[in-house]
């Protein structure tokens, strides 16, 4: 019953409070990890942490022609980042998008495994990927209320470019900028 009233709330009332982060250099961040870039032969390789359905996603990813990176420790997949390349539009919530120039990179679709997080696998990976463009503008986006997520973000060099609030009252939708 419960699981149904917040299913209904969220289908009449959401909140989103996020920031979008910049960053123009890269920062080193040393750790136990081999970052990889996901081709065929290792797509997979990120079951070990995620289910079916992420697979799925990351398919359809590769398709879109994003770029994937996979972090092992000790030959275990434990975390995942994606990039898109500009010029395009990338929708980052209903009724808000971010238009990334051709210099543009935009970061998505992150995650570390429940167990290996803390261990500055995210902020390493991010790094890696600014290495990687070491001319293009890098975008990601967190929500506020994710603190080690904007924790990490920020150790990977990435300072606030704009906070978003978004909100849905039914169909209507209030969005505000704050630089």
């Amino acid at each position: 019953m419960e699981k149904l009233r917040k299913k209904l709330i969220k289908k009449i009332f959401v909140k989103y409070d996020f920031i979008i982060y910049k960053n123009k250099e890269a920062v080193d961040i040393f750790c136990d990890i081999k970052i990889q870039k996901v081709n065929s032969e290792n797509v997979s390789d990120v079951l070990s942490f995620e289910n079916v359905e992420k697979l799925k996603n990351i398919n359809r990813l590769i398709e879109n022609r994003d770029i994937g990176y996979y972090a092992y420790y000790k030959l275990k997949c434990v975390h995942r980042s994606w990039v898109k390349l500009g010029p395009q539009e990338v929708n980052v919530i209903d009724k808000y998008s971010l238009k990334l120039g051709k210099d543009d990179i935009y970061i998505h679709y992150c995650a570390t495994a429940r167990d290996f997080r803390g261990r500055n696998y995210y902020p390493a990976v991010l790094s890696y990927i600014s290495k990687k463009f070491p001319t293009k503008i890098k975008y990601i986006v967190t929500l506020t209320k994710k603190k080690s997520a904007n924790s990490s973000v920020r150790k990977a060099g990435f300072i606030p470019f704009k906070r978003i609030i978004y909100i849905r009252f039914f169909n209507k939708i209030w969005i505000k900028t704050i630089i």
